[in-house]
């Protein structure tokens, strides 16, 4: 989670333009890959992140799933006051229960982590 901060904090073109705002899945087709000498603008780089997180996300928690949220339009052209509105970045997964119970895959618990900021 602090890593999505991060690279929000570090793409604040992107966040004011709402780019970052979004599910971020796993099994997608990658983004543009903004490594290397590959020139990305900020939309592309927010793209680019928001797939990195999800992928690694997904190798430590398979199924897991990444959401960023605002309460409401995230761009800086909804926010008269200047100030960049607060993120909600949410990280979801399933816990499964111990199959040593006898219990069925339908027996699960989802989690969920929540992390607010302001950019």
């Amino acid at each position: 989670m602090m890593d999505m901060a991060d690279r929000m904090r570090g793409n604040l073109e992107a966040v004011d333009a709402g780019s970052y705002r979004s599910v971020a899945v796993v099994g997608t087709t990658a983004p543009t890959l903004c490594e290397g000498s590959t020139v990305c603008n900020s939309a592309q780089l927010a793209s680019y992140d928001k797939y990195r997180i999800a992928k690694k996300l997904s190798m430590s928690m398979p199924g897991s799933t990444m959401t960023i949220n605002c309460p409401s339009d995230c761009t800086t052209a909804a926010n008269p006051s200047g100030f960049r509105q607060e993120h909600t970045i949410n990280i979801t997964w399933d816990v499964k229960k111990d199959k040593s119970e006898n219990r069925d895959d339908s027996d699960h618990n989802v989690r969920t982590v929540s992390l607010t900021i302001r950019p």
